[in-house]
């Protein structure tokens, strides 16, 4: 996970496109995806399944509509799960590909999804990375299923704190900051860190790690010392060395490949649905807080104008084709009917002239 504010984050190339879990079932069931994602604006649906993309670096703000440009933010995966709770759908899966990103906004998130575990089965499926942040949200899922090559873990925080204090003095750049508090200017990047700056900063990492550490251990089944023990690392989902593995330290129930486990799900032959059982209860009282919070109700307007924009333009789009088939239909009736009299004409010429060619012979 990174810290707000002095993360340095590299946007990952964006591995699938948002109906990626997908690409392996039926031309029918492909159709029923994508049409429901264009109504709902939110998941695609698929048989009586959520499926939610979680794709790149994870972010506190970004699209409402999902992963877009290498990034996902937790505003979307919160109003995604939050639909898919109160939606018919029978199961809700978590579709992750992601190395991370902000602690800001991930603990309301993983809260949304245990909250909706609540009311049906939620399963995480990792496809090439469930790291960090993509791994405490996996967390808040039942069961967490990873394929074959993809690597999972990374439970801890860093930060990021670049000086640009040489290279401005080099350049002969100073810079003066003025600051009501000392602790206003903490960790600027115009200077190089203080110890105090430092330990400041180690004490919020530490803070943000300490509850990553908790959520795995409560959520896995864990002890905290256990997952410390883990030291941050990255694990493979498999190993031909003997390395210890995502699925042998107990990061993940099983293996089986992302599209493979949505495939048996919408057949109705999932094992891990079965095992993680029916789920009747309502939604409790954070997503009901959830669902009237102001955070809410802005994630709803943008999803809201979202769709506003996407039919405004498709409405555009239609208006133009229509007024070039009628500006077509038009040119064609013209010509049609220029060549009607052009036929015409020469048709009454020809009867003249036929008339008095007649008279000459007569």
């Amino acid at each position: 996970m990174f810290i707000d504010g002095f993360a340095i984050v590299s946007l990952a190339e964006e591995r699938h496109g948002a109906l990626a879990a997908v690409a392996a079932l039926s031309a029918s069931q492909r159709e029923e995806a994508l049409a429901s994602q264009s109504k709902a604006g939110r998941f695609p649906s698929v048989g009586a399944n959520a499926v939610i993309p979680i794709r790149g670096v994870l972010l506190d703000e970004w699209s409402s509509a999902g992963p877009m440009w290498g990034a996902t933010g937790y505003n979307y995966v919160r109003a995604a799960v939050r639909d898919a709770a109160t939606s018919s759908d029978d199961c809700i899966v978590l579709d992750i590909d992601s190395p991370g990103g902000l602690v800001s906004g991930l603990d309301e998130t993983v809260r949304a999804i245990e909250e909706a575990s609540a009311a049906k089965p939620v399963l995480a499926v990792i496809r090439s990375f469930g790291c960090s942040a993509a791994y405490a949200l996996a967390c808040g899922a039942d069961r967490i299923v990873a394929s074959d090559s993809s690597t999972v873990g990374s439970i801890g925080a860093r930060l990021t704190h670049v000086s640009l204090a040489g290279a401005l003095d080099r350049a002969g750049v100073r810079v003066t900051e003025i600051s009501s508090h000392p602790g206003k200017s903490l960790g600027t990047p115009y200077a190089d860190l203080s110890e105090k700056a430092r330990d400041e900063l180690q004490a919020s990492v530490n803070d943000s790690a300490a509850g990553f550490v908790a959520l795995v251990a409560r959520r896995r089944k864990l002890s905290v010392s256990a997952v410390n023990a883990l030291d941050a690392s990255s694990f493979p989902a498999r190993s031909a060395t003997g390395r210890p593995t995502a699925l042998s330290v107990g990061l993940v129930d099983a293996l089986q490949s992302a599209d493979d486990v949505i495939r048996d799900i919408v057949n109705g032959k999932s094992d891990h649905v079965s095992k993680i059982g029916k789920r009747t209860a309502p939604l409790g009282g954070i997503a009901r807080q959830a669902a009237l919070s102001p955070q809410a109700e802005r994630e709803a307007e943008w999803a809201r104008r979202d769709r506003a924009e996407r039919d405004a333009r498709m409405k555009a789009a239609t208006e133009r084709a229509g007024a070039e088939r009628q500006e077509e239909d038009n040119r064609r009736r013209a010509v049609a009917e220029r060549e009607t009299a052009k036929q015409a004409a020469q048709a009454a010429t020809s009867a003249v002239w036929d008339k008095a060619i007649a008279k000459v012979y007569r």
